[in-house]
């Protein structure tokens, strides 16, 4: 036995329970045990368990309450795995938790315990942790620096060292442990969350809060782990996110996981156009994020429309008038909130001590006055506070005369540019400034998913007027009607603003009419956009984040519009001629059906796009003196 999966009970909600153990039974992992052990025998859960009836389950319960630190001490005496996989009773585990986990264990012996990130739900956010064992034992001053309910521990470890929980420090007993398995093994934290927190009032941490933060400072004033002092590099990082179109977090994701991989001890502050927003796709730490300085810049309509209609799908079928006097109301509000909130910090500060600025991608560099003037005001504070300045991932251009002269004097001839497209590439080169071309960031982590035959993906964003439409729909129809083909049509809107909802609502209510098959996904969030866009076998899309998205988990992919940066990624994935541009929607059929005729790209292509997208950033980081690791 590998892995046993330990589980303290404990007068546990039936469907909580139940949702737990599903978790533990779907796992990808298969040599594992799920040991649970109910801790209070007046009411016990043996019932629920036995439901499953699934002979990897061990269930028992203790003749007396016991408490949490015994019932975690006897789970691991009951145990026969190698490894020790903690879950609260009201946590859920992604179905490749203990693989990752397990394997990880088993590449670096010297390891005592790896956990990882976890997304906390339903309020859904990330909480991050160190990655390195230099970070944790350092982190461990602070706060218990690894999350418990999504750890592996090794048993060998805690058997040779007698490590075992301590009642005296519970409920923080977790962190005793940890500070105990510091001091004789290194620790580990895989940056990804392979777990699900449940938030509920009766969490442990809300339930107990005042012993917890009690304990926890009693833990930490015992903690002896050797813990090396060291200064993190410092990032700051900004992008073109967080303004509604769920597609552009994808590019979040990417930096995010890009920076985790190599620069595993920097300490990174992530600014967004709406924070909360930002907060809400779960792909950076809930405490990491600010506003950015295009948000301070910004007052106007844009803001607004993300904080009122874009987040009210509903909105978009209220009568005319009602949605007239709403956005007349809120905008008044909303514009007065913003003013107040928004009146002219010193974002000087958030450069101050910093070591790298990275401006990473998007294509929005100058496509708003606002943004523009955002971008380039960074650029200033970077290069005043001595940082040094790295632009990735982005689309930039083309210019007016008065961005080029104010670009020209924004940036120095030591930043280091990386751009997606060669157009992007040639515009700074004609301001004297050397840029070279990677992949999309999004691009950097290709993901399998299941291909459901005959499912296609609609991507239509921002509204379209009448004869656009029309020719769409009848286009789309006749790829559904042709011969030999069982086409469903998956209309999936990658923006969140109502006009794009609008668009969707009025195509399937059109392609109903032709007789095609679909259904319309508004995602409210990135995650649930990456899972709408999973499995389908085609993606044809007016947003180049869908066709990334779609691409990298083994769709196939046609762009509906043209623009550079679609260019660009049509020609890194080995596909230029997948495009059918708006004013030839009359031959989007048959460009489909030459499309269809190509020989479709191996998964092996998907991987060496990736490892170039890797391969870039990499290299942009260490010519600006931030190699791996991210320690001075």
């Amino acid at each position: 036995m590998k892995v046993s999966v330990l589980v303290a009970v404990y007068k546990t909600d039936p469907a909580v329970l139940r949702d737990t153990i599903r978790s533990v039974l779907a796992q990808t992992y298969r040599d594992f045990e799920l040991v649970l052990l109910d801790d209070c025998p007046e009411d016990p859960r043996e019932g629920v368990v036995r439901e499953f009836g699934d002979e990897r389950i061990v269930y028992s319960k203790n003749e007396r309450n016991l408490g949490i630190s015994e019932t975690r001490n006897r789970l691991m005496e009951m145990a026969r795995g190698e490894y020790f996989a903690v879950l609260d009773h009201d946590d859920i585990c992604r179905e490749d938790r203990l693989k990752r986990e397990a394997a990880y264990l088993d590449s670096h012996p010297e390891c005592g315990a790896v956990s990882s990130f976890s997304v906390h739900f339903p309020r859904i956010f990330l909480s991050a942790r160190p990655l390195t064992d230099r970070a944790i034992k350092q982190d461990f001053r602070n706060r218990c620096p690894m999350i418990h309910s999504a750890a592996m521990l090794r048993a060998s470890t805690l058997a040779e060292n007698g490590i075992k929980y301590e009642g005296a420090y519970s409920p923080s007993e977790d962190y005793r442990l940890f500070s105990r398995l510091a001091e004789v093994s290194s620790l580990a934290c895989i940056p990804e969350p392979l777990l699900f927190y449940r938030e509920w009032p009766e969490n442990t941490t809300a339930a107990r809060l005042d012993e917890m933060v009690e304990t926890a400072r009693k833990a930490r004033d015992g903690c002896r782990c050797p813990a090396a002092v060291f200064r993190p590099l410092r990032v700051v990082v900004s992008g073109g996110w967080s303004y509604g179109n769920l597609g552009d977090d994808a590019i979040l994701d990417a930096t995010a996981r890009l920076l985790w991989r190599h620069l595993p001890e920097a300490e990174v502050e992530w600014t967004a156009y709406d924070v909360d927003f930002a907060r809400e796709s779960a792909v950076v730490p809930y405490d990491g994020v600010r506003a950015s300085l295009h948000r301070f810049l910004d007052h106007g309509w844009s803001f607004w429309m993300l904080q009122t209609i874009g987040r009210s799908p509903g909105y978009a079928l209220w009568p005319s008038f009602v949605r007239w006097l709403h956005a007349k109301l809120v905008r008044r509000r909303q514009m007065r909130r913003a003013l107040a909130r928004d009146r002219v910090p010193d974002c000087s500060a958030l450069f101050k001590g910093a070591d790298v600025y990275l401006m990473s991608g998007g294509g929005y560099f100058n496509q708003w006055p606002t943004k523009f003037d955002a971008c380039l005001r960074e650029l200033e504070l970077a290069h005043e506070n001595g940082c040094r300045v790295v632009i990735a991932g982005q689309s930039i251009g083309p210019f007016t005369e008065e961005q080029r002269s104010r670009l020209k004097a924004a940036l120095r001839k030591d930043d280091v540019i990386c751009v997606r497209d060669r157009e992007s590439a040639a515009d700074l080169e004609a301001l004297g400034f050397a840029a070279e071309i990677a992949p999309d960031l999004a691009l950097a982590f290709p993901r399998r998913s299941r291909i459901e035959n005959g499912l296609v993906a609609l991507g239509l964003g921002s509204h379209l007027d009448a004869g656009r439409e029309v020719a769409l729909a009848e286009a789309v129809a006749k790829i559904a009607s042709a011969p030999g083909r069982n086409v469903r049509v998956r209309i999936v809107q990658t923006c969140r603003r109502w006009t794009d909802i609008l668009s969707a609502r009025s195509m399937e209510r059109r392609l109903r009419r032709l007789s095609v098959p679909c259904e319309t996904v508004l995602p409210r969030n990135y995650l649930e956009l990456q899972a709408a866009l999973d499995g389908c076998e085609w993606v044809l899309s007016r947003r180049m984040h869908a066709l990334i998205i779609g691409w990298r988990s083994g769709s196939r992919v046609m762009a509906i519009t043209r623009s550079r940066k679609i260019d660009g990624l049509l020609e890194a994935i080995g596909s230029p001629d997948a495009v059918c541009p708006e004013p030839e929607w009359g031959r989007l059929a048959e460009k489909f059906e030459e499309v269809c005729a190509a020989e479709p790209a191996a998964w092996e292509r998907r991987e060496e796009v990736a490892a170039r997208v890797d391969a870039a950033f990499a290299k942009c980081l260490e010519r600006v003196g931030a190699g791996q690791g991210g320690a001075r």
